[in-house]
């Protein structure tokens, strides 16, 4: 008795496998469908052919035709995901108060220029290395007032304008 060992990959795709059959079986459906065509067309244009040279007695001739595609195995392709084009989005600042850490904005010269401009004791304080970390909205609560909303709502619209 033999044993069928199935790889992970091949784990993965048996929930699919249904799904797979269906699409196989619907894509073969289609082709014999073509050929079907293909040779009802063929036919009928031959039996045209044979009326036309009967009715006016020359011999008239056709292209060869063409075998019917179901002789040939059927191909099936995988779906392959339809594409679409996102438009790029407007492009996001370089800083923002909210999502930029303080050691951030303090090794941008720009960044840091802004914020010597509205909290200059912040930026001149010796502890300001412990907080490097965290961003402006974190620290506001422990800054003793120098950052109230105004300030940040001022140094935000600064940052933005930084490429």
């Amino acid at each position: 008795m033999k044993k069928l060992i199935l790889t992970a990959a091949a784990v993965a795709l048996l929930p699919a496998m249904p799904a797979m059959a269906a699409g196989a079986a619907a894509t073969a459906a289609a082709v014999a469908k073509t050929a079907v065509t293909k040779a009802a067309t063929n036919a009928a244009r031959a039996a045209a052919t044979r009326a036309v040279s009967r009715a006016t007695g020359t011999a008239v001739t056709t292209p060869a035709a063409t075998a019917p595609a179901a002789t040939a195995p059927a191909v099936i392709k995988p779906a392959v995901a339809a594409t679409t084009t996102v438009p790029a989005a407007a492009a996001k600042p370089l800083f923002s108060v909210s999502d930029s850490t303080i050691g951030a904005l303090l090794d941008n010269p720009a960044a840091k220029a802004v914020l010597e401009k509205y909290v200059p004791a912040m930026v001149g304080n010796p502890q300001i290395d412990m907080a490097r970390s965290m961003t402006l909205p974190q620290i506001q609560g422990m800054a003793g007032g120098l950052l109230n909303d105004e300030t940040l709502a001022k140094i935000a619209t600064d940052l933005a304008g930084i490429k």
